[in-house]
């Protein structure tokens, strides 16, 4: 493959990759109109997130290095199928069930590409370090962030506003099906025998850099874990307490923290991966104080500070771990390692969103927020010890 078509190749798997996470946040802001069409409270939004955490953890469980034994190209069919599939769900819900179905298919989607859109940019991008470290999370992130302000201003817009987001989301999928996977994207690691999807858990490390890996793992668990807090209080933080109620708002509140990770994640490229994870840690303190004490004084302008800060530290850490993840693995072993890397991150997202949730549901936001966020900020120093232990012992 040329440079200019490698180049091609890259920006169509970066804008497929962009167009499979927007659809996974985009239904954040629709959560009140299903609330109030279907008569159900923070328990259960709490309960179909989680569903959409058991897709994701399920994909990256038992696919997670298919596309390093069947090649990239299959497996980003198979996530693009998953993710028109819940788009198509979300169309069609009249109730719970369709919700649920549909948020479980759309994290199947995103534990598929996740790891096997990022090998393949990795692959893509060769030897330049920029390209290889920083864009894969960025566009994660960048996918993640869109979402929300995508679904808000499109639902503030339509008639219909839990069917437009989801049209236009199968429209720009198409389109980039198309461009990542029709046009430019020929996987020279593709493999031409059956393809096996689901075959057994394929999770695994290979023999050396378990310790980095280690160290790599923390930064995105702990980070995703506040993301998990933060996307589980933000829509019931804005309409019972700013008294915020437009879809836009609450996406667009959301989109600015994934906005300030992104942002991160390019200004600092230039810095060490292990670097990077310790000032994200560092950091999450304080926007996890700063969260806490606008909920305390019901101040949307210190929201929005803490939500910059916040998005800051998971920009650094996870950019930095995912660097580090991906630096212990050799060719052949990107998929499962990547793998690894975001189910740990995953399971950190999920447990807070279910505690808040739950907590929500008896006690105050604030209470809830204070609890969780007292046990995520004594892990955080507990990661950062073993860094600064890490670090000494290489």
């Amino acid at each position: 493959m040329t440079r200019p078509e490698r180049g091609w190749a890259y920006a169509g798997i970066s804008l497929l990759f962009v167009s499979v996470m927007v659809a996974t946040t985009e239904p954040t802001p629709l959560y009140a109109f299903w609330e109030r069409s279907y008569g159900f409270g923070a328990v259960v939004t709490t309960l179909v997130f989680a569903t959409y955490a058991v897709g994701v953890i399920a994909a990256l469980l038992f696919a997670g290095r298919d596309s390093d034994v069947n090649g990239r190209r299959p497996v980003l069919l198979a996530c693009a199928g998953c993710s028109a599939l819940s788009s198509v769900l979300f169309l069609l819900a009249n109730g719970l069930a369709l919700l649920f179905v549909a948020r479980l298919i759309s994290g199947f989607s995103a534990g598929l590409a996740a790891p096997a859109a990022t090998a393949a940019l990795v692959d893509l991008a060769g030897p330049a370090r920029f390209w290889s470290r920083v864009v894969p999370g960025a566009v994660n992130l960048l996918g993640l962030g869109l979402g929300p302000v995508l679904g808000g201003v499109l639902a503030e817009s339509a008639a219909q506003p839990t069917r437009l987001p989801f049209e236009v989301h199968l429209g720009v999928l198409a389109v980039t099906v198309v461009l990542g996977l029709g046009l430019i994207y020929r996987d020279r690691a593709e493999r031409t025998g059956p393809v096996m999807i689901l075959s057994r858990p394929s999770l695994g490390l290979p023999d050396t850099g378990r310790g980095t890996f280690v160290a790599a793992a923390l930064g995105g668990f702990t980070t995703f874990a506040l993301l998990g807090l933060f996307t589980a209080l933000v829509p019931t933080f804005l309409e019972k307490v700013i008294g915020q109620h437009h879809p836009w708002v609450i996406g667009a509140s959301v989109s600015l923290l994934f906005g300030a990770a992104v942002l991160t994640q390019l200004s600092i490229r230039t810095v060490p991966a292990r670097l990077a994870i310790e000032l994200g840690l560092v950091v999450l303190i304080a926007g996890l104080g700063l969260l806490a004490a606008s909920l305390a004084i019901a101040s949307y302008s210190l929201f929005l500070t803490g939500t910059v800060i916040s998005g800051m530290a998971i920009g650094a850490a996870f950019s930095g771990g995912l660097a580090t993840a991906l630096s212990v693995a050799r060719d052949g072993e990107r998929g499962q390692v990547s793998s690894l890397f975001y189910l740990i991150a995953y399971i950190g997202i999920t447990i807070p969103v279910i505690g808040a949730g739950f907590g929500v549901a008896d006690t105050s936001i604030l209470t809830t927020f204070i609890i969780v966020g007292a046990v995520l900020a004594a892990f955080d120093l507990a990661a950062l010890a073993y860094l600064r232990l890490w670090s000494r012992q290489r």
